[in-house]
């Protein structure tokens, strides 16, 4: 049972410094220095959007895979968790059928002449 506490008290400090108010600022530093670098023409646009989309994952790590694991529990079939919490009844919905196709627009493209 120590173990497990010193684990999730190294992860959660981990956490704090990956998400807190240094990481921030440096990474507030970093767009600002690629951004100076595309503007004078040392560096690519590509390289811009590396760091930029590096900055959108790492601070919306948590919320990325909030949606990931929701989208997972819908098509599993259970519950979404907002269902859950609200108590909202969930229902398939209705499909409509699909009517016969009675012709093949592609069967002369197979057909050998």
């Amino acid at each position: 049972m120590m173990e497990d506490s010193v684990f999730v008290t190294a992860a959660s400090w981990i956490q704090a410094v990956l998400l807190g108010p240094l990481a921030t600022s440096l990474a507030i530093i970093a767009v600002a220095v690629v951004g100076l670098q595309m503007l004078t023409g040392r560096t690519n646009v590509r390289r811009g959007a590396t760091v930029l989309a590096g900055c959108f994952i790492l601070f919306g790590a948590a919320t990325i895979a909030r949606g990931i694991m929701g989208a997972a529990a819908n098509t599993s079939g259970a519950p979404s968790l907002a269902a859950r919490q609200h108590g909202a009844p969930m229902t398939e919905p209705a499909l409509s059928p699909v009517p016969a196709q009675t012709e093949d627009p592609y069967a002369g493209a197979a057909l050998a002449r």
